[in-house]
């Protein structure tokens, strides 16, 4: 017959714990790959916005600077193409479900009007240029930084996966 067990209280606590532990293991391992998951998908759908607003932005600034040179007679159909090149660049810098929040995207949007009315009263080619440069590289710097901190979190979720792994037991 065997000695009665001196501490019961940490048997039984073991004992629930070898139950709970691996489930509870899994859980936060789930919950981890869906938050990872999700900013996945967040970051691309961030990239692909940036690269719908550069795209357009260039579209719409090469449009501009065909069809309002100075002195350029131009037919209904190419104002209907210059108006259309002016509403679709801020058509899409309004509508963006995951960059349209950001606080750099407003200034985009005030220095494209303001650099768009500027060329259409002065016809000047130089500062419409040195304009959309500056829009170009704002742009492109507010992508990587914030791209860039998604990366970061990436990495930190990937870390933490690697420490906690679910147990296999055969």
């Amino acid at each position: 017959m065997q000695p009665p067990d001196p501490h019961p209280h940490i048997t039984l606590v073991l004992a629930c714990w070898a139950a709970i532990g691996p489930l509870l293991g899994i859980a936060i391992g789930q919950y981890l790959t869906k938050s990872w998951q999700r900013e996945q998908w967040t970051l691309d759908n961030k990239k692909q916005e940036y690269r719908e607003l550069l795209a357009i932005l260039t579209r719409s600034y090469g449009t501009i600077i065909r069809l309002q040179a100075p002195g350029a007679v131009r037919s209904g159909d190419e104002e209907k193409e210059l108006h259309t090149a002016h509403l679709d660049a801020l058509a899409v810098m309004r509508d963006r479900l995951f960059i349209g929040r950001s606080p750099m995207l407003l200034t985009i949007f005030k220095l494209w009007t303001d650099a768009t009315e500027e060329y259409g009263n002065t016809g000047e080619f130089l500062p419409f240029r040195n304009n959309y440069n500056n829009i170009h590289a704002s742009v492109l710097g507010a992508a990587d930084r914030e791209l860039q901190i998604s990366k970061a979190r990436q990495n930190i979720f990937q870390r933490i996966r690697q420490y906690i792994k679910p147990s296999r037991s055969f």
